[in-house]
C-alpha cells in the first residue's frame, strides 16, 4: 500500500529521518507504522540504511518513489560490518551514530530533513551552516531520535497540553561557533555533504575516531 502523501527523498537524505519524515507528514505517531506497511516491521527505522539494499524496492512502493532514488541512501556493509559504503566513501561503521538523531535547527529551518551526514560521529557540526549538531532538546534534555514521529524539526517528546515545555527544536549558538565557522571555511569542509562526500572526506578507514 502506498502512503496518502508520497515522499521524494533528497539527494543526500538521512534513510531513517526519510522514514521519520513520511510518518509525520502522513500523521503517523511512530516509524515503524511506514516500516510494517513495507514489511519491514522487524527492523527500526535507524537500522533499515545498512540492510540489505533489496528492501528499497518494497520501500519506495510504500513511500511513493522511485527505487533508483532511495538506492543511493542505504549504506552496504563491507568487510565482515566493519565498514559502509557512505555515498561512494569506505568509513568504519563504528563512525555512524544510529541510536541518536542529530540536528542542526538552523538547516532545518532551511530544509526540514535529517541530512546523511549529521549521522557521521567525526562531524560534530552541520557542514552547510557550520552550526554544532544536536543530539538533546535544549529545553526539555529529551533525547532526540527516529522511533516517535513528532516531525523533523521537533523534540520526540512534545506533549500537547496547557503547559508544553518543549516543541520545534530551538537553536542555541555555542560560544565557539564563530571559530568553528572560520575553521571550517578554511578546511573547505562545506563541500563535504551528501553524494559529493566521495574524494572530499578526510574521515578514511584506519584513521582515530
Amino acid at each position: 500500500m502506498t502512503l496518502y502523501r508520497s515522499i521524494t527523498p533528497f539527494p543526500d537524505e538521512s534513510l531513517s529521518g526519510l522514514i521519520a519524515r513520511a510518518s509525520s507528514v502522513n500523521i503517523y505517531p511512530r516509524a515503524l507504522d511506514v516500516l510494517v506497511q513495507a514489511r519491514t516491521s522487524g527492523l527500526r527505522p535507524e537500522a533499515v540504511a545498512t540492510r540489505d539494499v533489496e528492501l528499497a524496492s518494497q520501500l519506495a512502493k510504500v513511500l511513493g518513489t522511485e527505487e533508483g532514488l532511495l538506492t543511493p541512501l542505504f549504506h552496504a556493509r563491507t568487510g565482515g560490518g566493519k565498514f559502509i559504503d557512505f555515498f561512494g566513501a569506505k568509513l568504519r561503521a563504528v563512525h555512524r551514530e544510529t541510536a541518536a538523531r542529530r540536528v542542526s535547527p538552523r538547516a532545518l529551518r532551511i530544509s526540514p530533513y535529517v541530512r546523511a551526514v549529521w549521522h557521521l560521529r567525526p562531524f560534530g557540526f552541520d557542514p552547510s551552516t557550520k552550526e554544532m549538531l544536536l543530539d538533546r532538546c535544549p529545553v526539555c534534555d529529551g533525547q532526540l531520535g527516529f522511533v516517535l514521529t513528532k516531525g523533523v524539526p521537533f523534540c520526540d517528546h512534545y506533549r500537547f497540553g496547557p503547559a508544553p515545555r518543549c516543541r520545534q527544536i530551538p537553536h542555541r549558538p555555542s560560544p565557539g561557533a564563530g571559530r568553528l565557522s572560520a575553521h571550517a571555511g578554511r578546511a573547505d569542509h562545506q563541500a563535504v555533504q551528501g553524494p559529493d562526500l566521495r574524494g572530499s572526506c578526510s574521515v578514511q578507514p584506519g584513521h582515530p575516531r
